[in-house]
């Protein structure tokens, strides 16, 4: 009786223990998953401030303020322009691509909203007039969001991401 007694006290603290141990295992899963996401967080931030230091959009800002006797993007350089935002900003490029397949002028219009250029520089950088430039905004906020009009796409765009 006394054996059984012993057995099931050692049990019983072997029990608690392991609950304890569980707890445990559950905190620090918790904690590396939250150091994780802020682990990622940094990371896509700083993909993000490294991209406006790329010669690709040193190259597109230039051209958007600088308009005088000059061309807009040629092909090439909105190939590079793709393939460098995609890198820095893959959760947005595939929402916009990927996600939503928007058209290549589309596509365009949402990349170069989403670096922060103004209505006038991205007219400027396409090759559109000011109509153009609302009516493919406009395009875009009701293929994504089911919404007319162009005037909350980039808010739409700034709060989804």
């Amino acid at each position: 009786m006394t054996r059984n007694l012993i057995a099931a006290e050692e049990q019983l603290s072997k029990a608690r223990k392991a609950q304890l141990l569980e707890k445990d295992i559950k905190m620090l899963t918790t904690q590396l998953d939250a150091l994780r996401k802020e682990k990622d967080q940094i990371r896509k931030e700083d993909l993000e401030k490294a991209f406006f230091e790329t010669p690709v959009y040193k190259t597109f800002h230039h051209l958007s303020v600088h308009r005088l006797n000059q061309f807009p993007p040629t092909d090439s350089d909105w190939e590079e322009m793709n393939k460098i935002f995609a890198h820095h900003f893959p959760s947005y490029h595939s929402f916009i691509h990927d996600d939503n397949q928007l058209s290549p002028e589309q596509y365009r219009l949402a990349i170069l909203v989403r670096l922060g250029f103004s209505s006038s520089e991205i007219g400027i950088l396409m090759g559109k007039d000011k109509q153009r430039i609302t009516n493919i905004k406009t395009a875009i906020n009701q293929k994504i969001w089911s919404e007319k009009g162009a005037k909350t796409l980039v808010d739409h765009l700034k709060q989804h991401f």
